[in-house]
C-alpha cells in the first residue's frame, strides 16, 4: 500500500483515509480499535501509543454532508470521551489527516 502525500487528492472516501491513515500508525507501533464495531455511534477508531497515550479520531471525507444519519449520536459520543479527559478528533479530508500523523510521528 501506498501512503498519499499531503496536498494529494483530498476528495477520497472516509473509508480510504481511515485505511492508510491506520496503516500509517501501527506501522508506528500503535494498537487501533475500530469504534464503531464495539457500539452504534462510537468514533471510528481509538488508537493507543506509547507514553500511555490514546487517541480518538472520527474520519470524514471532505465535503461530507453537515447533518448526516448518526451525526447527533457521534458528537454525543465524542463529547462524552473529552469529558472524561479523552483526546478527540474529527479528522476532514486527508489533508488534515496528514497533519495529524506528522504531529503524532514528531512527539
Amino acid at each position: 500500500m501506498r501512503i498519499l502525500e499531503e496536498g494529494e487528492v483530498d476528495s477520497y472516501l472516509e473509508w480510504f483515509i481511515e485505511k492508510e491513515f491506520v496503516w500509517v500508525m501501527e506501522e508506528a507501533g500503535w494498537i487501533t480499535v475500530k469504534g464503531d464495531k464495539i457500539k452504534r455511534g462510537f468514533p471510528d477508531r481509538f488508537l493507543f501509543g506509547p507514553k500511555e497515550t490514546v487517541l480518538i479520531v472520527e474520519f470524514k471525507r471532505t465535503g461530507a454532508p453537515k447533518k448526516r444519519r448518526g451525526e447527533k449520536l457521534q458528537n454525543h459520543y465524542r463529547a462524552e470521551f473529552e469529558r472524561l479527559g479523552f483526546r478527540t478528533l474529527k479528522c476532514v479530508g486527508w489533508n488534515e489527516a496528514c497533519e495529524l500523523l506528522k504531529e503524532l510521528m514528531e512527539n
